[in-house]
C-alpha cells in the first residue's frame, strides 16, 4: 500500500502530478534545488535538495519514509528517481534502465544489440569530431544532444554542407556530447505506455506533424493516426520490444517511432517516465476521460498492470503556428465546431522567436479538437487556426 510519494523535482510539470497523489489521498514529499519552486506549496514535506544529488535525495526519502516515487514527467534525472528505488527497494524504474533512458548512446548500444531497429549513430565529444561523423553516417541526418529529451538541440539537417555548419554555429557545444544518426524518414509517432507487474500496456500513439527542416518541433499530434492498424501495432511492437530490451519496471513509458513508407517501424527515443504536460494534463483526459497519473499509481499501489482505459474518442492538439515577430493584435477567440479548447498565450508586444522547440511553443498557446475520426478533428483543428486572428510584425 502507498501512503506517501516523492516528487522528484516540484517545477510547473511535477504541478499535476503531486495534484492527483494529493486527490487520492496520500502525502507527497517533494524535492527540488529551488527554494521557490511551486510544487512545494502543495506538498505535505520539502526540501530545497538538488534532484541532480542522488545521495541527498535518498537521504532525504529514507528520512521521511516514502513507498514510491510518484510518476512525473523528468529527463536526464530519471537516474535520481531510480537511485531512491533502488536504495529504499521500491517498484519502479531502476538504475541500469535510468541511465539507459538518458543516454542516447547508451540506449542505442542496447538497442541495436537486441534487434530493435534504430538509426546508425555516431558519437562525439568535441565539434571537430563532427566532419568526420557526418561523413561516416551521409546526409541527411540528424544532430542532435546525447543527453536531454524533447526537441531541444535537434537539427534535422538534408545535405552534409547544413549539418557541417553546425559546429561553427555553436550549435554543438563545446563539452557536451552530441550524436549523428542517420535522419529516419516517414511519419514520426509519439507513443504513450506503462509496464507494472510486467505487463505492457499500449496507451496513445499520437501521429505527429513537425515543423519544417531543420528543426524538430511538434505542431500537431492526431490521435488515433491516420493510419491503418497495422502501422499502431507495428510502433507499439517497437516500443515494447525496446523497453524489455532496456529493462524497463513498473513505469510509464514515453517514445519517439519513424514509421517508413513500407510500413517498418524503427525506434528513435525512449524513456520510462510520464510524457509532459500537455499530454498528461489534456489530451490523456480528452481523449479517455481519465487521469494517466492516478492510474500508475493505482498500479503502483495495487502491485498489479496498469489497465487500458478504453476505446476512447477522436483528439487533435494543434500548437498556434504564428510566425516570428511583434505582436501587434489577438483577436476573439474562434468558436469553431468541434472545438474542445483553447489557450491563447501570446499578449500584445510580446516578441516571438522562430518556432523551434517547446518553449517556443508553448509561448504561443494551443487548441484541441474532437471529430467523429480523426481527419474530422484534423479538419475541424485547421479550421479553428484559420478563424484565429493574429497579427505579427516581422522583425
Amino acid at each position: 500500500m502507498i501512503r506517501r510519494v516523492l516528487a522528484v523535482g516540484a517545477g510547473p510539470e511535477q504541478l499535476h502530478p503531486i495534484r492527483m497523489a494529493k486527490a487520492m489521498g496520500l502525502q507527497v514529499a517533494a524535492v527540488d534545488r529551488d527554494p521557490g519552486a511551486p510544487g512545494f506549496a502543495l506538498a505535505d514535506i520539502w526540501r530545497p535538495i538538488d534532484v541532480a544529488d542522488e545521495a541527498a535525495v535518498i537521504a532525504f526519502a529514507r528520512e521521511v519514509g516514502v513507498d514510491a516515487a510518484l510518476p512525473a514527467p523528468i529527463g536526464r534525472f530519471l537516474t535520481t528517481v531510480a537511485a531512491v528505488n533502488a536504495a529504499l527497494g521500491l517498484r519502479g524504474v531502476q538504475p541500469a534502465a535510468a541511465a539507459a533512458c538518458a543516454d542516447k548512446r547508451l540506449a542505442h548500444d542496447i538497442l541495436s544489440a537486441a534487434g530493435v531497429p534504430v538509426a546508425a549513430q555516431i558519437a562525439i565529444d568535441d565539434p571537430a569530431q563532427l566532419p568526420e561523423a557526418v561523413a561516416k553516417v551521409g546526409a541527411p541526418c540528424v544532430v542532435k544532444p546525447a543527453f536531454g529529451s524533447g526537441s531541444r538541440g535537434v537539427a534535422l539537417c538534408a545535405t552534409t554542407d547544413q549539418a557541417l555548419a553546425l559546429a561553427p554555429s555553436g550549435h554543438v557545444a563545446l563539452g557536451e556530447s552530441w550524436l549523428v544518426e542517420a535522419a529516419l524518414q516517414g511519419t514520426e509517432y509519439g507513443v504513450d505506455a506503462a509496464i507494472y507487474a510486467d505487463v505492457f500496456t499500449g496507451l496513445l500513439v499520437r501521429e505527429k506533424v513537425m515543423t519544417p527542416p531543420p528543426d524538430r518541433q511538434e505542431l500537431t499530434y492526431i490521435h488515433p493516426p491516420r493510419a491503418p492498424q497495422a502501422t499502431t501495432v507495428a510502433v507499439l511492437n517497437v516500443v515494447e520490444a525496446a523497453a524489455r530490451a532496456i529493462g524497463l519496471t513498473d513505469c510509464l513509458i514515453n517514445a519517439d517511432v519513424m514509421v517508413d513508407a513500407a510500413g517498418r517501424a524503427s525506434l528513435i527515443e525512449i524513456s520510462g517516465r510520464a510524457p509532459g504536460n500537455n499530454i498528461t494534463t489534456r489530451i490523456y483526459p480528452a481523449i479517455y476521460g481519465s487521469d494517466l497519473i492516478g492510474a500508475a499509481l493505482t498500479a503502483l499501489g495495487e502491485g498489479g498492470p496498469l489497465a487500458h482505459p478504453g476505446e476512447g474518442r477522436p483528439v487533435v492538439f494543434a500548437f498556434l503556428p504564428t510566425p516570428a515577430g511583434r505582436v501587434v493584435s489577438v483577436g476573439a477567440l474562434p468558436k469553431t465546431p468541434g472545438l474542445l479548447d483553447i489557450e491563447v498565450r501570446m499578449a500584445v508586444g510580446d516578441r516571438l522567436a522562430p518556432l523551434r522547440t517547446g518553449t517556443d511553443a508553448m509561448a504561443r498557446g494551443w487548441l484541441m479538437t474532437t471529430g467523429g475520426d480523426s481527419h474530422e478533428a484534423l479538419a475541424n483543428a485547421q479550421a479553428a487556426l484559420a478563424a484565429l486572428e493574429i497579427e505579427i510584425e516581422r522583425v
